[in-house]
């Protein structure tokens, strides 16, 4: 068996990073630089201390990006 993705797998992942680069670009700055440093591995505190901000700002904007995120990945 051919442990490589499907064409129709590969195709659908193609087509979900693109949704999903989309979507980071409508976020505010900010809240696309928590993300993106979230998911580099970055805890509330390191974040907080990189961006010059408090956790808890931190993560009530990871949490509105979350939500943006969702509204804009189900309207498609």
């Amino acid at each position: 068996m051919d442990p490589a993705p499907s064409p129709e797998s590969a195709a659908l992942s193609i087509e979900a990073h693109h949704a999903l680069t989309v979507a980071l670009a409508q976020l505010s700055a900010q809240q696309r630089q928590v993300v993106e440093l979230r998911l580099a591995g970055l805890t509330s505190a390191e974040i907080g201390e990189t961006l010059g901000c408090s956790r808890g700002a931190v993560d009530v904007t990871q949490h509105r990006a979350v939500q943006r995120l969702r509204r804009l990945l189900s309207a498609d």
